[in-house]
Order: structure tokens, then sequence, then C-alpha cells
């Protein structure tokens, strides 16, 4: 660039320490941007499923790995699909996302003031499973709980 007469057409690279290179049209590229996109890493998580409230109490866990950045649901989606005999769910879709109902065959109950509660190191997550994004190591845990 010569500031001068403002000649973006320089012929040298501006800074080859720093591997920008020129593309055509003249236009230096800095190397984060020229380098291809990665997808995001995989994350593992550990998922577990708890009842003592109704019926035949169980507990049964797995671990999943899906793609960083990937939500709550998407981890539910995973243990189904790698064991759907224990890890198969419903949800519904309410005006604040998702809502699971069903976890193991076992659907909450307004009645019984029964719900699937989530929770991550033993407190209860403040989003919903459809945003609520899990980190890699992180055990959730689903509970069937009363209200």
């Amino acid at each position: 660039l010569d500031v001068a007469t403002l000649n973006c057409d320089s012929p040298t690279d501006l800074c080859p320490s720093l591997g920008t290179h020129r593309v055509p049209g003249g236009m230096t590229i800095p190397p984060a941007a020229s380098q291809t996109s990665q997808e995001p890493q995989d994350i593992t998580v550990h998922y577990s499923i708890t009842n003592k409230l109704q019926g035949i109490p169980f507990h049964c866990s797995i671990s999943v790995t899906v793609p960083g950045g990937s939500t709550l649901l998407q981890v539910l989606e995973r243990a189904e699909k790698e064991d759907p005999e224990n890890f198969s769910f419903k949800t519904e879709q309410t005006s604040w996302g998702p809502m699971v109902v069903s976890i193991h065959g076992l659907a909450a109950n307004d009645n019984d003031r029964t719900y699937w509660q989530f929770r991550s190191s033993g407190k209860p997550l403040d989003q919903g499973v459809g945003t609520y994004k899990p980190h890699s190591g992180e055990h959730i845990q689903a509970v069937f709980s009363t209200y």
C-alpha cells in the first residue's frame, strides 16, 4: 500500500513474515482467513436417567460423543440412537422450546405433579434441552421428580 498515492497494487507482499498472501484482484488475505474452517471438535457428555418415584426404580448411564456446540436435545437424541431400549424419550413443543415429557417410557404427569428434571453437578439446569449446550466431560442427569 502506497499511502501517499493510495496505490493498493503494490507488487510485493505487505508482510511476508506473517504469511499473508494475495488473491486475484490484489486483496491480501491473512493466514487465519485463508485456512479452511474446521468442524467443531467432538465432545463427550455423560448422561444418566434416574427414577426412584414410580413403578420399578431404574438408573441407566451412557457416554455419548457429539459435535462441540451441540444442545442437550442433541445429546439425548444421540443416546437414544445408541441405546433406544434405555434412552428413548418424547418431547412436546412449548412456547419456550421443546420439553421432555417422557424418558424410558415414564411420562410426566400433571395430576401426580411429576416431571423430568435435568441437572448438572446436582444443580437444576437454568435452560431447556433445546438451548442448553453441555461441555465436554459434563455429567447430565435426568431425574424423575415432583414439584
